[in-house]
């Protein structure tokens, strides 16, 4: 057994597929779950995404660049999910102590031994799929101020090539863009 706040760790951490299928069951099922998920990005404004699975997994979901970046600065707004998506490293166990799990982000910009480590670096989320490629929805802060950057499906096939270039749009963000 593990807690809720354990699986949240384990999905956003660590990018866990099977946390994103375990929350769903814990709070009504896959199916229901998904149309929750479709219902609450609508309110949020991301009118071109349709989930068709809690992790992400089915291409024929969808989504845009634009929507993505809707639902990461209004997931950001949650403290919990904020600080989660934040940790670049921790050790989480189940609730009677004998299994543990060490989770180190899948965003390398938030591990200071990774080649693209981003000190501004606040998150948020990688995701693969064959159709979708290379994507991550990042976050950074400097001096107060925040932004997002999304890239989908990058044309190197490497596992850091997402975050080299997340951390170009970001380091570009903050040298050009005026508050």
């Amino acid at each position: 057994k593990i807690t809720v706040i354990n699986l949240l760790n384990g999905l956003l951490i660590m990018s866990g597929n099977d946390a994103a299928y375990s929350l769903a069951e814990h709070f009504g099922g896959k199916e229901s779950f998904v149309k929750e998920m479709n219902a609450k990005v609508k309110i949020i404004g991301a009118l071109n995404t349709e989930y068709k699975d809690p992790a992400g997994l089915d291409d024929t979901g969808y989504s845009t660049a634009k929507d993505l970046a809707l639902i990461g600065a209004y997931a950001l707004k949650n403290k919990t999910f904020a600080e989660i998506v934040d940790t670049p490293v921790k050790t989480i166990t189940s609730t009677d102590g004998r299994v543990v799990h060490e989770l180190k982000n899948s965003n390398r910009m938030l591990r200071e031994e990774e080649q693209y480590y981003y000190p501004n670096a606040t998150g948020i989320k990688t995701g693969f799929t064959n159709e979708a490629g290379h994507v991550l929805v990042s976050c950074a802060e400097n001096n107060g101020h925040k932004i997002l950057a999304v890239v989908l499906d990058t044309q190197e096939n490497t596992l850091v090539a997402s975050a080299k270039e997340s951390k170009k749009l970001l380091e570009w963000g903050f040298a050009n863009w005026t508050w």
